[in-house]
């Protein structure tokens, strides 16, 4: 068979709660409720169909076919008989994309296998999408809304960063017409579930309902590493009781931070908004806000940034610039930091500088070099303003500014120093002559500089980098 490409609907199914499986239940999971996933799948007809462990994957010519499979996939798992079944309640994440791939024979199997991009781009989507849902790219959508499908429906999640750092993709629950389209409440995503580790859990919650405030510290601590909605809702009760010592609420918050789970946004942002708040719970919702990386924050954090209100001082804003800052390729993101670059807000510039650099987006490189450049800035700041620059992208037109910064003796050694380094990394025939003049000047304090960033720019780029990461 030989190699062919053609577009692909494409469904990846993984399991929650299968790595929890003792070894009878695992064989017992083979024998009774494997056969009935491999009926479900197989009776919508996909031309491809493959299995590893807990993970499911299946390629369709028919998008409606490739929806409607995953929303069975779905059902079947929240319809299950588990005490029937002898197993542990599982939950399904169920991705959906479609796009390119290419479609042979895998010569280990001897079936039909598919391989490409496109598919490693569904196994980014699985992992961050909310178990017991069906989660689906753009790309899949609009093939799909080229069909009549009126048993089907599904709402704009909006962009949301992938797994392991594959960028942002738009992306859509896909439900049945007849369903809701909220996403569930934190109860509702409990219901049916069984409790994951619940020993450890029931420990968590009885510690907190009867143990001194020392107790329900480490059990709030303790929370933030067991991923089920109970904990998350646990937590959220916790971070939004008032009656609680600020010491308390802020460990839930930070208990937040560690599961991301996505269904907490809405009460963060109802944190966040309540004017009386104490600002130390404010500005940690904000930087909870910043970890969970959602896209539904976004509108939230531009509030607090363009807030009038006194108790948004300009520490809690710049918390919300950083924030702001974790939400890649969100355009709302990138156009509110861009205008506080531009704005002149002496006290938000530095903040609105860092959430550049987090950004990374090549629209922030313009304002951050004007800040390079205006010598009446602080030196951190323009400093910093080429720091972001070395994560957005120099370009040859940012030579002629660079080189004048890192010729100038009288201008602040490390805004010199970040600027060779730039210089460095562009790599032009300008940039090299001008390295190079620096390195000549050998009673110029900085020539030893120069001459490391002509041979090792690249290395010391991402090093800065990294750093910015670290924001």
């Amino acid at each position: 068979m030989p190699v062919q490409k053609k577009i692909a609907a494409v469904v990846l199914a993984d399991l929650r709660g299968y790595s929890r499986m003792s070894e009878a239940q695992l064989k017992r999971f083979f024998s009774k409720l494997l056969p009935q996933i491999a009926e479900t799948i197989t009776r919508h007809q996909p031309f491809q169909t493959n299995s590893w462990g807990d993970a499911y994957i299946a390629a369709f010519d028919d998008a409606e076919a490739a929806a409607t499979c995953a929303l069975d996939i779905r059902d079947l798992f929240s319809n299950a008989n588990w005490s029937q079944l002898e197993l542990p309640a599982l939950a399904p994440r169920i991705s959906l994309h479609s796009g390119p791939v290419f479609v042979g024979q895998d010569p280990f199997s001897g079936q039909t296998g598919i391989i490409g991009t496109q598919v490693n781009l569904v196994s980014r989507v699985e992992p961050i999408t909310l178990p017991g849902h069906v989660w689906a790219t753009d790309n899949f959508v609009s093939l799909l809304s080229q069909y009549e499908c009126p048993n089907l429906a599904w709402d704009d999640l909006g962009e949301r960063p992938l797994a392991k750092e594959w960028g942002a993709k738009r992306l859509y629950r896909v439900r049945r017409a007849h369903e809701s389209p909220d996403l569930p409440s934190l109860s509702a995503a409990a219901a049916g579930e069984e409790e994951h580790g619940a020993t450890g859990l029931e420990l968590c919650v009885h510690m907190l309902q009867m143990g001194t405030e020392d107790q329900k510290y480490v059990a709030l601590d303790m929370l933030g590493s067991i991923d089920t909605p109970e904990a998350v809702a646990a937590l959220v009760t916790a971070a939004r009781q008032k009656t609680l010592t600020p010491r308390m609420r802020l460990m839930a918050l930070a208990s937040l931070a560690e599961l991301k789970n996505p269904t907490c946004v809405r009460d963060l942002t109802d944190i966040v908004m309540d004017a009386d708040e104490p600002r130390d719970i404010t500005g940690a919702a904000i930087e909870v806000l910043g970890a969970l990386g959602d896209p539904a924050a976004v509108p939230t954090l531009i509030a607090v940034v363009t807030s009038d209100e006194p108790r948004l001082d300009h520490r809690i804003k710049g918390l919300a610039l950083i924030s702001l800052g974790r939400m890649r390729l969100n355009s709302q993101a990138i156009d509110a930091v861009a205008s506080i670059l531009a704005s002149g807000d002496h006290e938000l510039l530095e903040p609105a500088t860092a959430a550049a650099g987090l950004l990374g987006d090549a629209r922030l490189a313009l304002p951050l070099a004007d800040i390079a450049a205006d010598t009446a800035k602080t030196s951190r700041l323009r400093g910093a303003a080429l720091e972001a620059l070395a994560s957005t992208g120099v370009e040859t037109h940012h030579e002629g500014l660079l080189a004048g910064i890192a010729l100038s003796q009288d201008d602040h050694p490390e805004v010199r120093r970040r600027a060779m380094l730039l210089l460095g990394a562009l790599g032009t025939a300008t940039a090299d002559r001008t390295l190079k003049e620096v390195a000549s000047r050998l009673d110029d304090p900085l020539s030893a500089d120069a001459l490391r960033c002509l041979f090792k720019a690249e290395k010391l780029v991402e090093g800065l980098k990294k750093e910015l990461k670290k924001v």
